[in-house]
Protein backbone atom coordinates (compact mmCIF):
# COMPACT_ATOMS: atom_id res chain seq x y z
CA UNK A 1 0.00 0.00 0.00
CA UNK A 2 2.84 2.40 0.80
CA UNK A 3 4.39 1.76 -2.59
CA UNK A 4 1.04 2.42 -4.28
CA UNK A 5 0.63 5.68 -2.32
CA UNK A 6 4.11 6.77 -3.37
CA UNK A 7 3.33 6.02 -7.01
CA UNK A 8 0.10 8.00 -6.81
CA UNK A 9 1.87 10.94 -5.18
CA UNK A 10 4.55 10.88 -7.87
CA UNK A 11 1.87 10.78 -10.54
CA UNK A 12 0.11 13.77 -9.03
CA UNK A 13 3.37 15.71 -8.90
CA UNK A 14 4.08 14.94 -12.56
CA UNK A 15 0.60 16.04 -13.62
CA UNK A 16 0.99 19.31 -11.72
CA UNK A 17 4.29 20.00 -13.44
CA UNK A 18 2.94 19.55 -16.97
CA UNK A 19 3.12 22.96 -18.69
CA UNK A 20 -0.34 24.21 -19.63
CA UNK A 21 0.52 27.52 -21.33
CA UNK A 22 1.52 27.82 -24.95
CA UNK A 23 4.58 29.78 -25.94
CA UNK A 24 4.26 33.19 -27.54
CA UNK A 25 6.04 31.81 -30.60
CA UNK A 26 3.38 29.12 -31.11
CA UNK A 27 0.64 31.76 -31.01
CA UNK A 28 2.47 33.79 -33.65
CA UNK A 29 2.87 30.76 -35.92
CA UNK A 30 -0.83 29.88 -35.70
CA UNK A 31 -1.78 33.54 -36.10
CA UNK A 32 0.18 33.73 -39.36
CA UNK A 33 -1.59 30.63 -40.71
CA UNK A 34 -5.06 31.80 -39.67
CA UNK A 35 -4.60 35.40 -40.81
CA UNK A 36 -3.26 34.26 -44.18
CA UNK A 37 -6.29 32.01 -44.62
CA UNK A 38 -8.61 34.80 -43.45
CA UNK A 39 -7.22 37.38 -45.87
CA UNK A 40 -7.50 34.96 -48.81
CA UNK A 41 -11.09 34.18 -47.74
CA UNK A 42 -11.98 37.83 -47.11
CA UNK A 43 -10.82 38.74 -50.61
CA UNK A 44 -13.56 36.44 -51.93
CA UNK A 45 -16.40 36.78 -49.46
CA UNK A 46 -17.08 39.29 -46.67
CA UNK A 47 -19.04 36.86 -44.55
CA UNK A 48 -19.49 36.82 -40.78
CA UNK A 49 -16.44 35.91 -38.74
CA UNK A 50 -14.41 36.21 -35.59
CA UNK A 51 -10.69 36.08 -36.33
CA UNK A 52 -9.12 33.68 -33.85
CA UNK A 53 -5.71 32.20 -33.19
CA UNK A 54 -7.18 28.92 -31.94
CA UNK A 55 -8.52 26.08 -34.02
CA UNK A 56 -8.59 25.47 -37.75
CA UNK A 57 -10.76 28.01 -39.51
CA UNK A 58 -10.50 30.44 -42.41
CA UNK A 59 -12.59 32.86 -40.30
CA UNK A 60 -15.36 33.12 -42.88
CA UNK A 61 -18.72 31.56 -42.04
CA UNK A 62 -19.59 30.93 -45.70
CA UNK A 63 -16.33 29.20 -46.65
CA UNK A 64 -16.01 27.46 -43.28
CA UNK A 65 -19.41 25.86 -43.90
CA UNK A 66 -18.04 24.43 -47.14
CA UNK A 67 -14.83 23.24 -45.46
CA UNK A 68 -16.79 21.62 -42.62
CA UNK A 69 -19.16 19.90 -45.04
CA UNK A 70 -22.22 21.90 -44.01
CA UNK A 71 -23.05 23.10 -47.51
CA UNK A 72 -24.96 21.69 -50.46
CA UNK A 73 -23.00 21.55 -53.70
CA UNK A 74 -24.64 22.47 -56.97
CA UNK A 75 -23.46 22.81 -60.53
CA UNK A 76 -22.95 26.11 -62.31
CA UNK A 77 -26.15 25.47 -64.28
CA UNK A 78 -28.37 25.15 -61.20
CA UNK A 79 -30.73 27.99 -60.47
CA UNK A 80 -30.02 30.25 -57.49
CA UNK A 81 -31.94 33.46 -56.73
CA UNK A 82 -30.03 34.63 -53.64
CA UNK A 83 -29.22 38.32 -53.53
CA UNK A 84 -26.63 38.39 -50.72
CA UNK A 85 -23.32 40.04 -51.52
CA UNK A 86 -19.97 38.39 -51.06
CA UNK A 87 -19.58 35.59 -53.56
CA UNK A 88 -20.76 34.64 -56.99
CA UNK A 89 -23.85 32.99 -55.52
CA UNK A 90 -24.27 34.95 -52.32
CA UNK A 91 -23.36 34.20 -48.73
CA UNK A 92 -25.71 31.30 -48.04
CA UNK A 93 -23.85 28.53 -46.17
CA UNK A 94 -26.41 26.07 -47.56
CA UNK A 95 -25.50 26.51 -51.22
CA UNK A 96 -22.16 26.53 -52.96
CA UNK A 97 -20.84 26.21 -56.48
CA UNK A 98 -17.59 24.88 -57.91
CA UNK A 99 -16.09 28.37 -57.69
CA UNK A 100 -17.12 28.63 -54.04
CA UNK A 101 -15.35 25.36 -53.26
CA UNK A 102 -12.24 26.53 -55.09
CA UNK A 103 -12.40 29.73 -53.03
CA UNK A 104 -12.47 27.63 -49.85
CA UNK A 105 -9.43 25.70 -51.08
CA UNK A 106 -7.68 28.98 -51.93
CA UNK A 107 -8.42 30.29 -48.44
CA UNK A 108 -6.92 27.17 -46.84
CA UNK A 109 -3.83 27.57 -49.00
CA UNK A 110 -3.66 31.23 -47.95
CA UNK A 111 -2.50 30.04 -44.53
CA UNK A 112 0.31 28.09 -46.16
CA UNK A 113 1.28 31.00 -48.41
CA UNK A 114 1.47 33.32 -45.39
CA UNK A 115 3.84 31.02 -43.52
CA UNK A 116 6.06 30.69 -46.56
CA UNK A 117 6.06 34.47 -47.03
CA UNK A 118 6.76 35.47 -43.42
CA UNK A 119 8.81 32.51 -42.20
CA UNK A 120 10.23 31.16 -45.46
CA UNK A 121 9.23 27.69 -44.18
CA UNK A 122 6.18 25.67 -43.17
CA UNK A 123 5.25 24.33 -39.76
CA UNK A 124 3.18 21.24 -39.04
CA UNK A 125 0.18 23.40 -38.12
CA UNK A 126 -0.69 23.56 -41.84
CA UNK A 127 -1.47 19.83 -41.98
CA UNK A 128 -5.19 20.47 -41.43
CA UNK A 129 -5.22 22.92 -44.34
CA UNK A 130 -3.61 20.39 -46.67
CA UNK A 131 -5.88 17.55 -45.54
CA UNK A 132 -8.98 19.68 -46.07
CA UNK A 133 -7.96 20.65 -49.60
CA UNK A 134 -7.69 16.94 -50.40
CA UNK A 135 -11.14 16.30 -48.94
CA UNK A 136 -12.68 19.14 -50.93
CA UNK A 137 -11.14 17.99 -54.21
CA UNK A 138 -12.46 14.47 -53.62
CA UNK A 139 -15.92 15.86 -52.89
CA UNK A 140 -15.74 17.79 -56.16
CA UNK A 141 -14.85 14.56 -57.96
CA UNK A 142 -17.75 12.84 -56.19
CA UNK A 143 -20.15 15.54 -57.44
CA UNK A 144 -18.89 15.28 -61.01
CA UNK A 145 -17.39 18.78 -60.81
CA UNK A 146 -14.04 17.59 -62.19
CA UNK A 147 -15.74 16.04 -65.22
CA UNK A 148 -17.63 12.79 -65.72
CA UNK A 149 -14.42 11.14 -66.88
CA UNK A 150 -13.01 11.81 -63.39
CA UNK A 151 -16.14 10.95 -61.40
CA UNK A 152 -15.06 9.24 -58.19
CA UNK A 153 -17.19 7.32 -55.68
CA UNK A 154 -16.20 8.73 -52.29
CA UNK A 155 -16.50 5.32 -50.64
CA UNK A 156 -14.17 3.86 -53.26
CA UNK A 157 -16.50 0.99 -54.14
CA UNK A 158 -15.60 0.96 -57.82
CA UNK A 159 -12.30 -0.51 -59.02
CA UNK A 160 -10.31 2.41 -60.38
CA UNK A 161 -7.49 1.81 -62.83
CA UNK A 162 -4.00 3.18 -62.30
CA UNK A 163 -4.48 5.45 -65.32
CA UNK A 164 -7.69 6.89 -63.79
CA UNK A 165 -5.96 7.60 -60.48
CA UNK A 166 -3.05 9.19 -62.32
CA UNK A 167 -5.35 11.45 -64.34
CA UNK A 168 -7.28 12.40 -61.20
CA UNK A 169 -4.05 13.23 -59.38
CA UNK A 170 -2.83 15.32 -62.30
CA UNK A 171 -6.11 17.27 -62.39
CA UNK A 172 -6.12 17.87 -58.63
CA UNK A 173 -2.44 18.87 -58.59
CA UNK A 174 -3.01 21.37 -61.39
CA UNK A 175 -6.05 22.90 -59.68
CA UNK A 176 -4.30 23.02 -56.29
CA UNK A 177 -1.35 24.89 -57.79
CA UNK A 178 -3.71 27.34 -59.48
CA UNK A 179 -5.48 27.97 -56.16
CA UNK A 180 -2.15 28.35 -54.40
CA UNK A 181 -0.97 30.95 -56.92
CA UNK A 182 -4.16 32.94 -56.28
CA UNK A 183 -3.64 32.66 -52.53
CA UNK A 184 0.01 33.66 -52.76
CA UNK A 185 -0.88 36.69 -54.88
CA UNK A 186 -3.46 37.90 -52.34
CA UNK A 187 -1.13 37.24 -49.41
CA UNK A 188 1.80 39.01 -51.07
CA UNK A 189 -0.28 42.07 -51.91
CA UNK A 190 -1.51 42.29 -48.31
CA UNK A 191 1.73 41.54 -46.47
CA UNK A 192 1.62 44.75 -44.42
CA UNK A 193 -1.97 44.14 -43.33
CA UNK A 194 -1.23 40.52 -42.49
CA UNK A 195 1.68 41.51 -40.24
CA UNK A 196 -0.54 44.01 -38.42
CA UNK A 197 -3.32 41.48 -37.92
CA UNK A 198 -0.87 38.80 -36.79
CA UNK A 199 0.61 41.14 -34.19
CA UNK A 200 -2.84 42.04 -32.85
CA UNK A 201 -4.20 38.49 -32.98
CA UNK A 202 -1.20 36.92 -31.24
CA UNK A 203 -1.73 39.32 -28.33
CA UNK A 204 -5.53 39.33 -28.14
CA UNK A 205 -6.17 35.75 -29.31
CA UNK A 206 -9.39 36.91 -31.02
CA UNK A 207 -10.41 39.93 -33.10
CA UNK A 208 -14.11 40.69 -33.50
CA UNK A 209 -15.34 41.55 -36.99
CA UNK A 210 -15.95 45.27 -36.32
CA UNK A 211 -12.40 45.74 -35.00
CA UNK A 212 -10.90 43.71 -37.80
CA UNK A 213 -12.78 45.65 -40.47
CA UNK A 214 -11.45 48.89 -38.95
CA UNK A 215 -7.89 47.56 -39.20
CA UNK A 216 -8.52 46.55 -42.79
CA UNK A 217 -9.85 50.02 -43.62
CA UNK A 218 -6.81 51.64 -41.98
CA UNK A 219 -4.64 49.70 -44.42
CA UNK A 220 -6.73 50.68 -47.44
CA UNK A 221 -8.71 47.45 -47.69
CA UNK A 222 -7.86 44.04 -49.07
CA UNK A 223 -5.72 44.42 -52.18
Amino acid sequence: EENLDKKMNNLEIKEENIPTERSERSYIIDAVRNVGAFVAARAYSNSDYVLTVEGNSVSNSFLDAIINDNAYYYSEDDYYDGDDEGSEHGNSPDLCSKNDILAAITALLGGIAAEELLFNKLYDNVQFNLDQTNSLFLKMAGCGMLGLDLYYELDGRFPYSDSFVERLNEKVTKMRLECYEKARTVVSKNESLIKKLVSTLAKQKTIEKHECENLIREHGGIA
